[in-house]
């Protein structure tokens, strides 16, 4: 295996925030050796912009800075920007085409005409455990590349920010056990329910700032969604910004707020 000498620059996008950091490859320590954290305004893009199209126009205009010259690029999007579905499977599907046509479906099930310009990205475990499926805006991954690429930075991968944050938590969450995982961002809780290390259940929930009076809520609509055996539990916490929180959110739920998350693992 090469290793690469390259600097790592992790570029992290929400609808009104941007947070660039240049680190060290992870065989050199992932020391950390720039950041910038940007607002995102929205003047200048019209109503019926994308919810992108502010912090596409930061990100442009960031990487103008030689600081980040010479690094190779990880993003990792915000939830707001992916949808996810956990979707029955079926082990008789085999090929790629047939695993796309399934996921296909069951987003344009879900969701209409809307994910026909959606890329459709999924993930597979198990049996019985269901197939844990995500789609993204094609065109703000075509804005992605265009943005990189003009910047000269090749961008080495596109990640969605429960999938990034979950793994680079993964050591400090409990193996082949039952629990939940919780990935708090402003605007948006996204609770995920973990069995025997897969993920069974997902529900995604808009929240406004005083998003720990609304949990108690989500934990429960996140239960009823998790099937007929799911249950209250332990949550694992994410937090984009840490706060402190109720042990006991509500009754049989107790919150496990997690360290800092691996940025090297990224």
């Amino acid at each position: 295996m090469s290793l690469s000498w390259r600097d790592h620059l992790l570029a992290e996008l929400a609808p009104h925030a941007l947070r660039l950091r240049r680190l060290k490859p992870r065989w050199r320590g992932g020391r950390q050796l720039a950041e910038a954290s940007l607002s995102c305004p929205a003047d200048g893009t019209g109503t019926g912009d994308p919810q992108w199209t502010p912090v596409l126009a930061t990100l442009g205009t960031a990487l103008a800075d030689r600081s980040w010259d010479g690094a190779r690029a990880t993003v990792v999007l915000s939830n707001h920007f992916v949808h996810y579905l956990t979707i029955p499977w079926d082990e008789q599907l085999v090929t790629a085409e047939e695993q796309l046509a399934m996921v296909r479906h069951a987003f344009a099930q879900a969701y209409g005409s809307a994910a026909d310009g959606w890329s459709l990205r999924w993930n597979t475990a198990p049996l019985p455990a269901p197939c844990l499926a995500s789609a993204i805006d094609s065109a703000l991954l075509e804005a992605l590349r265009a943005v990189f690429g003009s910047a000269a930075i090749p961008l080495a991968s596109i990640q969605p920010q429960l999938m990034a944050t979950f793994n680079a938590h993964r050591e400090a969450l409990p193996d082949k056990d039952d629990y939940w995982f919780l990935d708090q961002e402003s605007g948006r809780l996204c609770l995920v329910r973990v069995h025997a290390d897969a993920p069974h259940a997902l529900y995604s929930q808009r929240v406004g700032d005083d998003w720990l009076a609304e949990l108690p809520a989500v934990l429960e609509r996140g239960r009823l969604l998790g099937g007929a055996d799911s249950a209250p539990g332990r949550v694992y916490l994410h937090q984009t910004i840490a706060c402190e929180v109720a042990a006991e959110p509500a009754p049989g739920w107790s919150l496990h707020p997690l360290g800092a998350a691996r940025t090297a693992t990224y």
